[in-house]
């Protein structure tokens, strides 16, 4: 199952729909594409399901979106969104479409299929240039000094934790997600922090990533915010206590 978190995003979502369901049909294996809109104003979630109806696309079936009455914020959206059926492996991407169609579809291909125990996968940015991802310095550089951060309160070698496509295995679902801490800006890192609490190992896995124009989010104004979520994660996991 495949989860696209969606806050007011009726321009850029539609166009990234369209290229999964396009790149994701002729896959040898089911993906059920599940959008959870997370409290737009009502007029647009009405546009939305009219854009984004029930179908089948080969080995892709997109499902009718899951409405949020108010913004509960993305970890939110995109635990309604995996509780919504069974699935041995659960994944999300940011509905910008920063992580290609293409990028999806050769990550989730190249997960192995006889993992005992399962692991989970952390899409990371590969460095700016040809070939690379592409995003403004300013976002890399304040990116690169919140992993640097996070793997230093957490006492972990740091990752590109922010990066928003992530796949879990559908087993761990119910084991972690009423014990994950911080379900907004920080929901990539508290996912982390509980998938370590239970011994899941997290693999990182390099993808090309195309910062996209129309985003909502503000390292200046939200970066405060983050921060604050990430201190408040690594108290409460020290707390609960936490496997390495």
């Amino acid at each position: 199952m495949l989860v696209l978190p969606a806050y007011r995003e009726l321009e850029r979502l539609p166009r990234y729909l369209s290229s999964l369901t396009q790149a994701l049909s002729g896959a040898p294996w089911r993906t059920d594409v599940v959008v959870v809109d997370d409290g737009s104003p009502a007029a647009e979630q009405e546009a939305l399901l009219a854009l984004v109806r029930p179908a089948l696309h080969g080995n892709c079936r997109v499902a009718a979106p899951i409405l949020l009455g108010r913004n509960r914020l993305k970890g939110d959206a995109i635990l309604e969104g995996w509780r919504s059926g069974p699935a041995r492996w659960l994944a999300f991407a940011d509905s910008d479409g920063a992580a290609s169609a293409a990028e999806v579809l050769r990550v989730l291909g190249g997960i192995p299929r006889g993992d005992a125990p399962p692991a989970a996968y952390f899409a990371v940015r590969r460095g700016n240039g040809p070939g690379g991802s592409r995003r403004t310095a300013t976002r890399r550089l304040l990116g690169r000094v919140f992993s640097r951060l996070a793997g230093l309160v957490l006492g972990v070698r740091p990752i590109d934790f922010q990066c928003g496509f992530k796949v879990i295995p559908g087993s761990v679902l119910p084991r972690i997600a009423d014990g994950i801490q911080g379900r907004g800006l920080c929901f990539d890192l508290a996912l982390f922090v509980a998938l370590r609490r239970e011994g899941v190992a997290v693999r990182e896995v390099a993808i090309q990533w195309n910062e996209m124009p129309g985003g909502t989010i503000s390292p200046w104004r939200n970066g405060p915010g983050m921060i604050a979520g990430l201190l408040s994660i690594a108290v409460r996991g020290l707390g609960r206590g936490s496997r390495p």
